[in-house]
Parts: C-alpha cells; sequence; structure tokens
C-alpha cells in the first residue's frame, strides 16, 4: 500500500463578520432641503405668476353713473356699483402703507348689500376722496 498524500488540511472557513450599511444622514438631509427649496420655489412661483395676473387684471373704472370694479387672475369678475347706492368710502393705510404710499380702499354700499375691497391702491386718499365726489355729486344731482 502506497501512503497516500497528506491532504492539506483545508483552513477552517471562518464566519464572514456581518455588514450593515446605512443612508448617509447628510445625503438624506440634503436631498430633503433641495426637494424642500425646490417645492417652495415651484409654490411660490406659481402663487407670483397667480398673483401678478390678478394685478394686471385689477381695475376700478370711473363710468358716468357707475363705478366699475373689475378683478381676477383666470377669470375676470365684474361688478357694477351706481354712485348713488354708496354709503361711505374709507381709505386704510399701514405703516409701511404710509412708508410707500399704498393702501386699502373699500366702498361700502347702501342697504349692506356689498363691499369692494381694493387693497394695494397707490395713493388711496386720493381715490377715496374721487370717489366720494362722484357719489356725493350724484346724490346732489338726484336730490334737484
Amino acid at each position: 500500500m502506497q501512503p497516500q498524500p497528506e491532504l492539506a488540511s483545508e483552513p477552517q472557513s471562518q464566519p464572514q463578520p456581518e455588514l450593515e450599511y446605512r443612508q448617509s444622514k447628510n445625503a438624506i438631509i440634503i436631498s430633503y432641503v433641495c426637494y424642500r427649496w425646490f417645492l417652495a420655489l415651484l409654490t411660490y412661483g406659481i402663487l407670483a405668476v397667480y398673483d401678478y395676473l390678478r394685478y394686471r387684471n385689477t381695475r376700478l373704472i370711473f363710468r358716468e353713473k357707475f363705478l366699475v370694479f373689475e378683478t381676477g387672475a383666470f377669470t375676470i369678475r365684474s361688478k357694477e356699483i351706481p354712485y348713488e347706492d354708496i354709503l361711505n368710502v374709507r381709505a386704510e393705510q399701514s405703516l409701511i402703507g404710509r412708508w410707500f404710499e399704498y393702501g386699502t380702499v373699500a366702498v361700502i354700499m347702501r342697504y349692506g348689500a356689498d363691499t369692494i375691497v381694493f387693497k394695494y391702491v397707490h395713493e388711496p386718499e386720493a381715490l377715496r376722496k374721487a370717489i366720494q365726489s362722484r357719489f356725493v355729486a350724484s346724490s346732489k344731482h338726484k336730490l334737484v
């Protein structure tokens, strides 16, 4: 019998260490912030376009017998108010509004029918006086 060659002893396989990988906190924070900023910019962009369209389409028109208020971004709404139906006109300005010469003018109608609020008006006191002169002239014309 021939002696058998000695088998090299197989190395004992050692258990592999358990590996665990996690997401990077920094990457999550960066992607979260970027995603939120993107959504915020997109949202503010849409709101800015909407506000710009509403600004471009909002106006107060003095006609012979009516005050016409038009507003809207995509759909224009219009209200015609006879001067004789105006009860009062009020102008309001905040501190910042006084600095930058803008404010709000409210036209209050008789019989509690409606109130028109015209915001961010340049020189609201001048507009209030112009509306008042029209409805005072209208009521004098009616009395005479």
